[in-house]
Formats: structure tokens, sequence, C-alpha cells
């Protein structure tokens, strides 16, 4: 064999070599997509990203799949392997940094030449030392959407502040007395919207943490019994922070049978746009409700969607933070906008591709976008 010939072959290997390391896009037109959400309970918040991605999978002719792993790491796993193998195996799937485990789960897919998107929870610093960041060590690990969950326990902590200082519920020493139940202590929504409960309380030298739990599986039953234990230690407590929905619901209504008045008595916000917390928002029970952040799968599928039709988001980063928004009294009213169009197929998910809509330049992937539509339409 001559050189020139050497150098074909070897031309063609290292070809070869880096193609089966990338997920193949060239056959996307000539087969429908299918593409996998896997999802650790059916709590609020769950369901309803699931129901968005699906939509938006219907609006782009991809075939949908949903897991549920029960809070069952073991059980993630093995759904996670049988989505990526076999002749039927689905060509993305979409997950979160379930019990730290993301990292295993690209690998997983990485292995088996199916591209994995991560959404909701990011990993430690330590696995991306390890695994580097999207499109690094792992190509088919295409990109992630993380909500700003740091933003979401900043903003709950301060608003809950604020209308306890407005109604005067302080202490004798003049500060607001608070409580803080937060959900799995390994996950990383619980890790960073500590740490935006933690930067307010450092700037607000008017309130005082009294104690912070974290809560197993994000249980509303621990979730009592912190808040009850916590009254009978401290009950001058006028403020709780709570994790998510689930936790300050149950706060709510357990604080109803002690013959406390939310909203009078407590002070506590929500986060997650469950629709019985934007329900206590418009009651006065909740100050706030931060939410959007179950958008985040949708925007990933048409993001992959154009990826698999020739389009790459990376241009726009593989690294997108999901802004998360605040409602209040003043404007629940969106929000229910949003989910009746949603109930009523209303929302077209298709508007936002690049590959069907050439005059997108840029994704706008935010709740304003998806109102400015519906309000359109209507």
């Amino acid at each position: 064999m001559n050189s020139s010939n050497r150098f074909f072959f070897l031309f063609c290997f290292i070809i070869l070599s880096l193609s089966a390391s990338i997920p193949v896009r060239s056959e996307a037109t000539q087969k429908q997509l299918t593409f996998a959400l896997f999802a650790p309970r059916t709590d609020s918040f769950w369901p309803k990203l699931e129901a968005f991605m699906i939509d938006a999978c219907n609006d782009l002719n991809i075939h949908c799949r949903v897991y549920y792993s029960d809070d069952n790491f073991y059980k993630m796993e093995r759904q996670i392997k049988d989505a990526v193998t076999g002749p039927d195996k689905v060509d993305a799937v979409l997950f979160q940094n379930f019990k730290q485990q993301g990292a295993s789960f690209i690998r997983l897919a990485d292995q088996n030449n199916v591209a994995s998107f991560l959404i909701n929870a990011p990993l430690s610093n330590e696995e991306y030392k390890t695994i580097g960041k999207p499109r690094e060590k792992y190509k088919t690990w295409l990109g992630e959407m993380i909500p700003d969950d740091q933003y979401a326990g900043y903003i709950t902590a301060n608003k809950i502040i604020d209308e306890a200082l407005l109604s005067n519920k302080k202490n004798i020493d003049g500060k607001v007395k608070l409580v803080a139940i937060n959900g799995t202590a390994s996950d990383g929504a619980t890790v960073e919207r500590e740490k935006g409960l933690r930067k307010a309380l450092n700037e607000r030298k008017e309130a005082h943490l009294y104690q912070y739990f974290t809560t197993r599986n994000w249980s509303k039953k621990e979730a009592i019994l912190r808040y009850t234990g916590a009254l009978s230690r401290y009950p001058d407590t006028n403020a709780i922070w709570a994790g998510d929905d689930d936790i300050a619901l149950a706060i709510i209504q357990t604080g109803k049978n002690l013959d406390l008045i939310p909203g009078k008595d407590f002070f506590i916000a929500g986060i997650d746009w469950s629709e019985e917390g934007i329900k206590a928002v418009k009651k006065g029970e909740m100050t706030v409700n931060v939410g959007g952040h179950f958008l985040e799968a949708a925007w990933a599928t048409i993001m992959l969607y154009d990826y698999f039709h020739g389009i790459d988001f990376k241009d726009e980063g593989v690294h997108i933070k999901s802004p998360m928004y605040p409602i209040d009294k003043n404007n629940f009213q969106d929000i229910n906008r949003l989910y009746s169009a949603l109930n009523n197929n209303k929302i077209n998910f298709s508007s936002f591709s690049k590959h069907l809509n050439p005059k997108v330049k840029h994704y706008q992937f935010d709740v304003g976008s998806l109102l400015k539509q519906i309000n359109t339409d209507n």
C-alpha cells in the first residue's frame, strides 16, 4: 500500500471514529425522533414539566416517552439504560442530576451514542471538574438548562421578610424570626436555594434564622414535623422559608390547623408555580411564588429538535440559565392564562424553532414570550 492510500484510509478511520461519538443528525428528517424524559416523582412540579414537554413534542412531531422513578435512583438508572440501548433506543434523553448521579447518566448515554440534556438540577462542582462541561469530554452531552434556583431562594427570603416587617411582625429585639425548611439535602435545587436564602440573610440584619431543616424526598410529612417541632421551640416564629410549593402548602395547612392565619400571623412563599401555590398567592396566604422552570424540558426539546435538523444551538451556549419569575397577588392572572392555554392546546411551540422558522435568529425561552403569543392569538 503506497503512502497516499495509507493516508486516505487513515483519514477515513479518523472521520468514522469522530462520527461514532456524535449523535447522527442526517437521519432526523427520515424518521420520527424519540425523546425520553426521566422524572423522580409525581409531585406538584414534574407532571407540569412533563405536560409542557409533551405539548412541545406534539407540535414538533416528536415521540415522547416519560418515566417516573418513585425517588429510586436504581430504578431511574435501569429506565435510562433501557431507553438508550436496543433496537428501539431513543434519540435523546432529558434528566436532572437526581441524587447526584447525573454524571453517571451522561456517561451511560454517551456509551450508547445517545444525546443527553441535563435539566432542572446542575452537577456538583466536583462532578464538573471530573467530566467537564457539555461537549468537552462527553460529546453526546449536548447541553444543560438549569433554573436560577439561587435567585429563587433569595427573592422568596426577601419577600417574606419584607411582608413581616410591613405587618410589624417583629420580635422584642426588632427582628423577623425565621425557620427554613428545604428539600432533599443532596439535590442541586436544595443546595442552590439554600445559597440564596443565606445570601438574603447576610444582607438583612433585621432578620434572624432560628433553624434550617432539610427533608427526605421533599416530604410534606417531614416538613410538617419540622414545622411543628420548630414552633414548640421557637413560638415567636413569624416567617417560614420553604424550599418548594409542596412544603409551603403543607405548612400553610398545618398553620391553619393550629389557628394561625397565613399572611397575617406568619408569612411564607413558594417555589414551583403549582396551581395550588398560585391559588394561595391569590388568597393572600403566600406572599410570592417563584417559578417558570417547568418549561425547561419544552425549551430543551426545541433546541434538540433543531440540532437533529442541522441547526446547532451551541452558538447561543450549551449552558443556559432558565429565568425564574416571581408571581404575587398583582400578576397571578398571567399564570392562569398560561395554564389555560396549555390545557386548551393554544401554545404553538413550533414557532420557537429555528429550523421551522428561519426568521428566528435567537431563542426567546421565557414566560413573557409565551404570554405574548397567547395574547396575540386571543
